[in-house]
């Protein structure tokens, strides 16, 4: 009897996490609009690359010749034979952050996504979350300390009319803010490639190269934080300038969700916290005579 009861316990509560876990990866709900970039045709001339067919824009329009442009590419694949395309799953996002100050817009590069459906302003709260990588070597690693690593910037947008975007003049003019008028750009957070990050280290006498290592970046808001409806999410470098920062990078797997009051995280979250509780009640504090027989004195 005691060991049908732990069993028991012990697969309600697998069950329970298992849920959590699956909840988490489906991204239930997601207005992010193409979010694996799976809806997307050949790009004509060009072996590696594709180009989504909705959700997906550039902050320079795409051409044969602008480097401005951010690429989507084809699983396993990769610009320079020497870059890690990362993840393999899927089409993916590659596009160049530098932070570095330049006259020049050359490696300014952006992706916009239109949400499926705009954020209402003050409709409660949400959570963005995005897998991103290093395909290259960065150029600065600022000595093993990141200080001068690359930062991305992510950024609210309200634009339902789909107006154009300033004029980009150099690296950081005008800044992201001032894409648009009217305040209609506003930061939801930002983040510095790891230090480590596309470089190659020594780990007990043997080389491990971290290029293609993936992170998950994840931030919270509230849709009040623009003071309008929020259409679309913008992803590009940060306005900081950071002296020879730039990398090129891959990034996967966007999901837009509301958090709600009832959210089942939450809910199952509590559920498995109860069950841990009468587990421990049961078989450790209170154990029932009629369950556990006790064990027979010593002679």
């Amino acid at each position: 009897m005691k060991t049908h009861l732990i069993k028991l316990i012990s697969f309600l509560l697998l069950f329970i996490l298992s849920n959590v876990d699956s909840f988490s990866q489906n991204c239930q709900n997601n207005i992010i609009d193409n979010p694996n970039f799976e809806l997307a045709v050949q790009r004509q001339g060009y072996t590696n690359e594709v180009i989504p067919t909705q959700g997906w824009t550039s902050l320079i329009p795409q051409s044969n010749s602008a480097w401005n442009a951010v690429e989507y590419l084809k699983p396993n694949t990769a610009l320079q034979s020497n870059w890690v395309p990362q993840p393999a799953s899927g089409n993916y996002l590659a596009m160049w952050i530098s932070n570095k100050e330049q006259n020049q817009t050359t490696l300014r590069e952006g992706a916009i996504n239109k949400l499926i459906f705009p954020i209402v302003q003050n409709s409660g709260q949400y959570t963005l979350s995005f897998d991103y990588c290093c395909l290259n070597t960065c150029s600065n690693n600022g000595g093993g300390n990141g200080e001068l690593m690359p930062e991305i910037g992510i950024y609210a947008v309200h634009n339902p009319n789909n107006l154009p975007y300033a004029t980009l003049q150099t690296s950081h003019i005008p800044s992201n803010l001032n894409l648009l008028s009217n305040g209609n750009i506003v930061l939801l957070g930002k983040v510095k490639l790891d230090s480590k990050c596309g470089n190659e280290r020594l780990v007990q006498n043997s080389t491990i190269n971290e290029k293609g290592t993936k992170y998950i970046f994840e931030t919270t808001f509230n849709a009040g934080i623009l003071n309008n409806s929020i259409t679309h999410i913008l992803i590009t470098h940060s306005d900081e300038i950071i002296l020879d920062a730039s990398s090129y990078i891959g990034l996967d797997n966007f999901c837009l969700t509301k958090l709600s009051s009832a959210d089942p995280c939450t809910e199952l979250a509590r559920e498995n916290k109860k069950l841990r509780e009468e587990l421990e009640k049961c078989c450790v504090r209170k154990p029932k005579p009629s369950i556990f027989k006790p064990k027979p004195k010593k002679p």
